[in-house]
C-alpha cells in the first residue's frame, strides 16, 4: 500500500486551496483530511473537491448557526492519502 501524510501551512480559507501530492497516482487515492487548528471562533469543517491522481483542492466551510456570515480565518489542514 502506498500512502502519503502531510499538512498545509496556515493558509486554507473559504477559497479553494490546491494540495499537490508528492507523487502522481494512476487513479485518485483515498483522501482523508481534517483541520489541525481552530483559529476561528465559528464551527467549520474541511471540504474537498477536484481530486485527481496528483492533487486535490480543499477549503474551510463555516456553518451558519451563530450568524449568517461564512468568512473564516486561515487554518492548517492535515491530510492522508492511501492507494492500495
Amino acid at each position: 500500500m502506498t500512502f502519503e501524510v502531510g499538512k498545509t501551512g496556515d493558509k486554507v480559507t473559504k477559497k479553494s486551496y490546491n494540495i499537490s501530492f508528492n507523487q502522481n497516482f494512476a487513479d485518485p487515492p483515498v483522501f482523508i483530511a481534517d483541520m489541525q487548528t481552530t483559529d476561528g471562533g465559528d464551527t467549520c469543517n474541511v471540504r474537498w473537491k477536484n481530486k485527481t491522481g496528483g492533487s486535490v483542492n480543499v477549503l474551510i466551510d463555516e456553518e451558519q448557526s451563530l450568524n449568517r456570515e461564512t468568512s473564516h480565518t486561515s487554518e492548517v489542514v492535515g491530510y492522508m492519502l492511501f492507494f492500495p
